[in-house]
């Protein structure tokens, strides 16, 4: 019975430090990108880019992570390659409601964000 309790944290173990190793992947944000699209929330924002190196689409989710009584800085959160790959000259930009855009700008034109 002691073989078989020793089997099973020893398994138990095995599995557990996997998944913490596969989870320390760290993520690379793209720095040359073309942005088209933003959504916003309260507390998290949402930017859709084409990584200009390899022309991918990338989905970046930021968030504010609380930290004691004040409000937490802006971290990444998680971000997304879709394997979705396009021609960034192509490729239109996607108003949304939630974020500030001048009024008469058309689907697919580079918007002219209030100053």
């Amino acid at each position: 019975m002691k073989k078989i309790i020793i089997l099973c944290f020893a398994l138990l173990f095995l599995f557990s430090t996997t998944a913490a190793m596969a989870t320390k992947e760290e993520v690379r944000v793209p720095t040359k990108v073309k942005v088209i699209s933003q959504s916003c929330m309260a507390e998290r924002l949402c930017i859709t880019v084409i990584d200009l190196e390899c022309n991918e689409v990338v989905v970046i989710f930021y968030s504010v992570l609380a930290s004691g009584l004040f409000k937490g800085s802006l971290k990444l959160n998680n971000l997304i390659r879709t394997g979705m790959f396009v021609e960034p000259d192509e490729q239109a930009y996607v108003i949304g409601q939630d974020a500030p855009f001048v009024e008469g700008n058309e689907q697919g034109k580079e918007p002219k964000f209030p100053r």
